[in-house]
């Protein structure tokens, strides 16, 4: 009997051996560095002093837009030396479809400069405060066990939008929230996909724009279970603070959330979240510093996309045809992502030339399967897509849905 007991002992012990040999669950990761030295491309430094702006911009967040016009390549280099030689760190440096973008610090100063290949166009972003409230340049924690995935939040109503976008450390990147009657759906959501006995944490929940079918959920969430999660920072666009719309309470929702950070985002952002980078591809601001903004709210919709080297998810927010035609102009078939956040719930304003760049193989529609089955309102987008070679699957609300990068 000893011996018995013995031979299965060794047999058990074995076997926790080889489990505990196996490797960690595989998840994506962005590892690109993202860093380019000026001092070493430009010849001279040159101070944004030196030359004249053609238009100059207040945001809602008081950070200053100015625009300068038959910039070349050379310029913005100068332009960039000179902040690298004023003591400014680079926070970033982004390429999209030859358009630059670098974003520095210094202090609790901040410095965004963005150069447009196609306008030949230099628009710099200056603030007083807001390098203090930028996610850290590098995080501490870039890997995990936790598979990187897209949760659809469930609704019962004709439209709304809200997605958690769960990283390998486990915690979240949040988009957005719904209608009113999704808070307690998100609160559930938080607590089935964090593990057991653990508080969940939002690296970053980003607003696309204040309408209440996107923003309701979260201002109920914050009433009720603010408490419930840790939120680390809100990232929005100036351009909904302070509007007649939803988020003038802004401010006063997100100070409910102890320690969390507010931080303003600009056209070419890009921040390390964990094992994924969020690049922030267009914002309203782009309209107002050229002097073309449209009087339609949704296109104050901020477009952004979260990746890593292989795979990528894009959302579209409720962005309509003035912001998404001019994203597809400056980017082209760089906005290729394997998801896709269908813009407006899929029933107008974005036109198919947008997708057609996109071309994700799971389209995401924030909406009922009756408001999807309208006859009208871009039925024929809609139909164009289901029928595309790319598309997949086609998911909507009725029902929480989860995907994995990668799949």
């Amino acid at each position: 009997m000893k011996k018995i007991f013995l031979i299965i002992l060794v047999f058990c012990m074995t076997i926790c051996l080889f489990a505990c040999e196996q490797e960690p669950v595989a998840v994506p990761m962005a590892t690109k560095i993202l860093s380019k030295d000026f001092t070493q491309l430009a010849e001279q430094s040159i101070s944004p002093k030196e030359l004249i702006p053609g238009s100059t911009f207040t945001c809602g967040s008081r950070d200053v837009m100015d625009s300068y016009y038959n910039i070349d390549e050379n310029t913005l280099y100068g332009v960039c030396r000179y902040f690298e030689e004023q003591g400014y760190e680079q926070y970033s440096y982004h390429e999209m479809n030859g358009n630059l973008f670098s974003t520095y610090v210094k202090g609790a100063g901040l410095v965004h400069v963005m150069w447009f290949e196609c306008e030949k166009r230099m628009t710099i972003v200056t603030s007083e405060t807001n390098g203090a409230f930028l996610p850290p340049k590098m995080p501490e924690i870039r890997t995990g066990s936790t598979p990187t995935t897209v949760t659809q939040l469930k609704s019962l109503e004709i439209n709304g939008m809200g997605y958690l976008i769960q990283l390998a450390d486990g915690s979240f990147i949040v988009y957005d929230s719904g209608n009113l009657s999704v808070a307690q759906e998100l609160k559930d959501a938080f607590k089935d996909l964090t593990p057991k006995g653990q508080k969940p944490v939002v690296r970053a929940w980003l607003f696309t724009h204040g309408h209440g079918d996107h923003y309701d959920a979260f201002r109920e969430f914050a009433d009720k279970y603010a408490d419930s999660v840790t939120v680390e920072r809100f990232l929005y666009s100036p351009a909904n603070v302070g509007s007649s719309y939803l988020l003038s309470g802004f401010l006063e929702d997100v100070a409910k959330f102890d320690g969390a950070e507010c931080c303003p985002v600009y056209t070419g952002m890009v921040f390390t979240i964990c094992n994924v980078r969020l690049e922030i591809l267009i914002t309203y601001e782009e309209e107002y510093a050229i002097g073309s903004a449209s009087k339609d709210f949704n296109n104050t919709s901020i477009v952004s996309r979260v990746y890593t080297d292989d795979y990528s998810a894009i959302f579209l927010g409720d962005a309509g045809d003035d912001c998404v035609e001019k994203m597809a102009v400056l980017y082209g078939d760089y906005l290729k992502s394997d998801m896709c956040q269908i813009s407006h719930h899929g029933v107008e304003d974005c036109p198919l030339v947008v997708y057609r760049h996109i071309r994700a193989g799971i389209l995401w529609y924030p909406c009922s399967q009756s408001l999807y089955n309208l006859p009208d309102r871009d039925a024929e987008v809609r139909k164009a897509l289901a029928a595309s070679k790319y598309t997949k699957e086609i998911i909507i609300h009725e029902s929480r849905e989860t995907r994995e990068f990668g799949e």
